[in-house]
């Protein structure tokens, strides 16, 4: 899904920017330019990226979308838990 996300993008990168010398630092430094984009779009896209994005042990792919949403998560949970809210039992009694 983040490779369809990325090229898609991509894309309406390509059109709106038109050559790749107009693209801003961010993304070009991002980009693989020694693969023909033709052959591997999304090596050419995002190849640095990803060869220079580390893995952690327990995770197989890099999915940056479902990394920041974990992490948001985590810590809305982690407010839930340590906010000092009332007992439901107190709620009932009264």
């Amino acid at each position: 899904m983040v490779k369809i996300i990325v090229a898609v993008l991509s894309v309406g990168v390509a059109s709106a920017f038109g050559t790749i010398s107009e693209f801003p630092i961010e993304l070009t430094s991002l980009m693989d330019q020694t693969v023909d984009p033709c052959t591997d779009f999304f090596s050419y896209s995002c190849g640095t990226w990803y060869t220079n994005t580390p893995l952690h042990a327990n995770q197989s792919t890099t999915d940056a979308t479902y990394a920041v949403i974990e992490a948001a998560a985590y810590k809305l949970v982690e407010k839930l838990v340590d906010a000092k809210l009332p007992k439901l039992t107190e709620f009932y009694d009264a």
